[in-house]
């Protein structure tokens, strides 16, 4: 079974249309606008922006993370600052599910899980990696905004 974690709903994206865009796992109906693999613990994510809508049981979500698919969304009509806060909520959740750091939901990570976590993720991803990644989700997206 795939341990997936979500964020909350976002308020741009219309509700009436939820019935028409439910997914199986967390799907991009919008199409990927870019992707970009990162590895952790020998298992390589594609990070993909996304635009919306992207479900996930029903409800609208700015991103997720499946670790059956290693495969992370961003929605993209979120503000770049909150595409990177979002892609990096997903790139720890993606971390933690390679890593096995805490359980299926991060209020099952102590403080010290959650040091480790961070520790492992710059270590692992170095600066001029994770300046890339902060490129990417903050990266104007064509046709939008």
């Amino acid at each position: 079974m795939a341990r997936t974690m979500t964020r909350s709903k976002p308020p741009t994206v219309p509700t009436d249309t939820a019935s028409e865009n439910v997914s199986w796992t967390g799907i991009a109906h919008g199409g990927v606008v870019r992707s970009l693999d990162i590895s952790f613990g020998g298992v390589t994510y594609e990070f993909c922006i996304v635009r919306p809508p992207l479900t996930h049981e029903q409800e609208y979500r700015r991103g997720m993370c499946d670790s059956e698919t290693s495969r992370a969304y961003v929605v993209s009509n979120l503000t770049p600052s909150n595409r990177r806060k979002t892609g990096w909520h997903e790139v720890a959740h993606a971390a933690m599910f390679e890593y096995s750091i805490g359980g299926a939901h991060s209020t099952d990570v102590t403080q010290e899980q959650f040091s480790d976590l961070v520790a492992l993720m710059i270590s692992c991803l170095g600066i001029e990696r994770i300046a890339e990644i902060n490129a990417f989700f903050s990266a104007p997206i064509e046709g939008e905004g």
